[in-house]
């Protein structure tokens, strides 16, 4: 059961699988980086045009329906740099069985602690259609060591409902053409009920990955909901979208277009506790497969 699974590989130290970082070009996108411990398995890969070792980066882990890796880290590139972020595409992740999506998120979780200096207060998985079922899989079932998910096209997987206990931070986004809209409209208003962090928001399109400006602006509301840790911290200041609660504040420049933004907050304080690294959460995870 990818539960179980996973947390073989979250339960180690990271000391333990820490190793010296393979040289990989910084600021462009590298198609295909085939993973060390499981040469069946690769990922796309952006890294920030200032990554070093020195100090540990949020990461991104991105899965799409089609295991088109590349796709999601071009969406994601601009905020990457922008906030320093790591970003990896699955080239192996897509719609059918389980164990499929199960093998690739556990194959670039292992070579990507091991291969870089990552912050594990700040790991965030995005995904569309069924990678964004599969994004919150791996959220529900890391319990508490993934900060963020962002869903495009698609919410929970089947057979597996909301609750109070959900672990991280969620944005979704959905197409004004796209046949998924109708379960995410529905899905917001449950997790407003809920009183949990979210975002939803409304893109003129079809089923697909938004625009760069999407993905940029879930970037920064993840940002600016998690970090409560890090010195990274943006500069706030008070949006013309903002509803006038002190929770709905954003860096200047979020949001260009007011219509098609919605925010719903409901806990002010979650940030700090979705950062802590041993954070421990009860749920019950069964997960029957990806539509």
């Amino acid at each position: 059961m990818l539960v179980h699974v996973l947390f073989a590989i979250l339960l180690c130290p990271p000391h333990l699988l820490a190793s010296p970082a393979q040289e990989l070009p910084r600021g462009t996108i590298v198609d295909k980086v085939i993973c060390r411990g499981n040469a069946s398995q690769s990922y796309a890969l952006y890294l920030p045009s200032g990554y070093s070792t020195d100090r540990q980066w949020p990461i991104l882990y991105a899965f799409d329906a089609g295991a088109r890796g590349r796709l999601p880290v071009e969406r994601f590139r601009g905020a990457a740099e922008t906030y320093g972020f790591i970003v990896v595409g699955s080239n192996n992740s897509h719609n059918g069985p389980l164990t499929i999506a199960q093998d690739a998120i556990n194959a670039m979780l292992a070579d990507t602690r091991a291969r870089f200096s990552l912050d594990h207060q700040r790991v965030y998985v995005t995904g569309f259609s069924g990678g964004a079922r599969v994004a919150v899989m791996a959220g529900l079932a890391m319990k508490g060591q993934v900060a963020g998910v962002i869903g495009f096209g698609a919410g929970f997987p089947a057979g597996v409902a909301p609750s109070a206990s959900v672990p991280f931070a969620y944005f979704t986004a959905a197409g004004t053409d796209d046949f998924n809209y109708p379960e995410l409209k529905e899905l917001d208003q449950v997790f407003g009920k809920l009183g949990l962090l979210h975002r939803f928001e409304l893109f003129e399109g079809g089923h697909d990955w938004p625009p760069e400006a999407v993905c940029a602006r879930a970037v920064e509301w993840m940002v600016t909901r998690t970090w409560s840790h890090c010195e990274e911290r943006p500069h706030f200041a008070r949006s013309s979208t903002s509803s006038g609660n002190d929770s709905e504040r954003y860096p200047a420049n979020l949001y260009p277009s007011p219509w098609i933004v919605r925010m719903n907050c409901g806990c002010r304080g979650l940030a700090s506790i979705f950062c802590r690294s041993h954070a421990t959460w009860t749920s019950t995870v069964r997960v029957e497969g990806i539509e």
